[in-house]
């Protein structure tokens, strides 16, 4: 082999190589941004699914507080009317009494 071939053979391989070398880098910018785009779909449905869920426990909150305040209202409802009972028992009582008097 002749000098020039040398040479030759060295330019074809370090052409090749800075080919090679290009191409791995496109390929690993090409996998790079495709992970970031499955993870910025992942990070879009973690975030609906915990914006879901967040509507969920805010639904069952209300639903738990609405059918607290329905309990307690029939509780101070059921008491009113123990009391008016008993109210109109004491009425009737003492009205009887000073009767008999």
């Amino acid at each position: 082999m002749n000098e020039g071939s040398i040479k030759t053979m060295e330019v074809n391989s370090a052409s090749k190589t800075l080919f090679m070398l290009h191409y791995l880098q496109l390929w690993s910018n090409f996998v790079t941004r495709e992970e970031k785009q499955q993870e910025a779909l992942s990070f879009r449905d973690d975030k609906a699914q915990s914006k879901s869920l967040v509507q969920q426990l805010d639904r069952a909150r209300q639903n738990r507080t609405r059918s607290a305040g329905i309990q307690a209202g029939s509780g101070g409802l059921d008491c009113l009317v123990f009391l008016s009972i008993f109210t109109a028992q004491d009425r009737c009582f003492k009205n009887t009494a000073v009767k008999t008097r």
